[in-house]
């Protein structure tokens, strides 16, 4: 009897003497190569941790020091994509049941992010991410609150000749006892100077009506800047936008880099309007502004969707200067011809940008009410073009005169590096004084 009580008393006291022993020697480093491999295999990227931490309660406070991930190896000349010293997140555990990842605040120390791209087109930063099942209730990621320490980023591309280096770290500004997210950049961006600055919001949840979170965007870039201010009740999910987007420069032809549109030529161009995004669907809302001498407004909105983004833009014009519109088919906008060397041309003569085409598909709308111009044929104009894959089809262009008009249809097929034209005219009840008084003759009747 007394043995056996021994000995259920020895059980008794090895079990805490157990406890108290893993915990003296406990190491979380011993799970570090599989959180390497999970981080690894979710990424498509080599990622290395040098230590691991974890400080157990209700909210456990989660500390990784050391963390780099790696560029592609093709790209053997490409410095690490990200380097971070120390990051460290609290997290609650009770929405991990609802597939919710609920963090209460994440800490980054000297972050470090380098992008780049080489002569090729090959980036660092083009990560093969895992397809998830669309059949499972994928992760909700909440944010409470973001501290970031003397933060770093580069942006090298040796494709659009571009060289940007930045700062970024949350702090006080202006006075504002709310804690705020500074960036800032400066560099070059192909042959031009660029500059940006952002201020934002570091706390990123539990946003109210009254407590919105706030966004101060200003980039500029040789003539072209962008204003980006107004408010956000969800920054994770782009959600409840009050935002205004003011953009304007010397030529649209300029944007066509960084946004991959085969935008046209223009002469100077001022445009304001309401950007929301949701759902990878990029909106700016009645914008208006002007182009040239012409003003326009309307609605653009942009898809991001493979293979190729989708650009739909409905724009109308109240006085619409034509010359303003000549980039749309190539020609110069507003050219000014050398005296007495008029060349009797209505197209360019210079090449079409192929590759450009096919960089995305575009849905254009466009009606303009009243035309200007000394001796112009046409009263106002409209068209419809969708460029697919790179084919582009004006389904119709209208040229009004009177009320009849010129419809013509056309449709620019790629064909190796250059491009085939198929088009066919309509005139429509057409009155004949009012396209002989135009040109100083008379005449009369309707052609149709």
């Amino acid at each position: 009897m007394a043995s056996s009580l021994r000995h259920r008393t020895a059980r008794v006291l090895l079990l805490p003497l157990l406890v108290l022993t893993l915990v003296l020697w406990w190491d979380w480093n011993w799970f570090k190569p599989l959180v390497e491999r999970q981080a690894s295999a979710a990424i498509g990227r080599s990622v290395s941790i040098e230590s691991l931490d974890v400080q157990l309660s209700r909210t456990p406070l989660f500390t990784l020091d050391g963390i780099e991930v790696a560029s592609p190896a093709s790209m053997a000349e490409a410095v690490p994509l990200a380097r971070l010293q120390r990051l460290a997140l609290r997290l609650s555990l009770r929405e991990l049941f609802s597939r919710e990842l609920h963090i209460l605040k994440l800490h980054l120390q000297q972050p470090a992010l380098a992008l780049q791209r080489d002569a090729q087109g090959a980036s660092n930063w083009a990560l093969t991410l895992p397809v998830s099942d669309p059949n499972t209730q994928p992760w909700l990621v909440q944010i409470d609150a973001l501290a970031i320490d003397d933060g770093r980023f580069s942006l090298l591309d040796a494709q659009q000749k571009s060289d940007i280096r930045g700062s970024l770290h949350t702090g006080e500004s202006n006075g504002s006892s709310a804690p705020l997210l500074l960036a800032t950049a400066e560099g070059r961006y192909g042959t031009e100077p660029f500059e940006a600055k952002l201020m934002a919001g570091s706390v990123l949840r539990l946003r109210t009506p009254e407590d919105p979170y706030p966004v101060d965007l200003q980039l500029t870039s040789g003539a072209t800047t962008l204003s980006l201010q107004g408010t956000l009740l969800d920054p994770l999910q782009f959600a409840g936008a009050k935002l205004r987007l003011k953009l304007q420069g010397n030529d649209l032809a300029a944007l066509a880099g960084p946004t991959g549109f085969p935008l046209p030529a223009t002469p100077p161009y001022r445009l304001e309007g309401d950007f929301d995004y949701r759902a990878g669907l990029i909106q700016l809302n009645r914008f208006k502004g002007l182009v040239g001498e012409s003003d326009i407004a309307g609605e653009i909105s942009v898809l991001l969707r493979a293979p190729r983004p989708l650009l739909t833009a409905t724009v109308r014009s109240e006085q619409l200067r034509l010359t303003d519109l000549a980039g749309l088919i190539g020609a110069d906008p507003a050219p000014t011809p050398a005296p007495g060397k008029a060349s009797g041309r209505l197209l360019p003569s210079s090449p079409i940008n192929v590759p450009r085409l096919q960089n995305a598909d575009v849905r254009f709308e466009f009606v303009g009410k009243l035309l200007l111009g000394e001796r112009l044929l046409f009263d106002r104009l409209s068209f419809s073009l969708q460029l697919d894959d790179g084919v582009l089809r004006a389904t119709p262009i209208d040229f009004g005169i009177g009320e009849g008009a010129l419809r013509v249809y056309a449709t620019l097929d790629p064909r190796g590096d250059s491009l085939g034209l198929e088009a066919r005219a309509e005139l429509r009840r057409v009155d004949i004084s009012r396209l002989m008084e135009k040109t100083g003759y008379r005449g009369e009747g309707r052609i149709g």
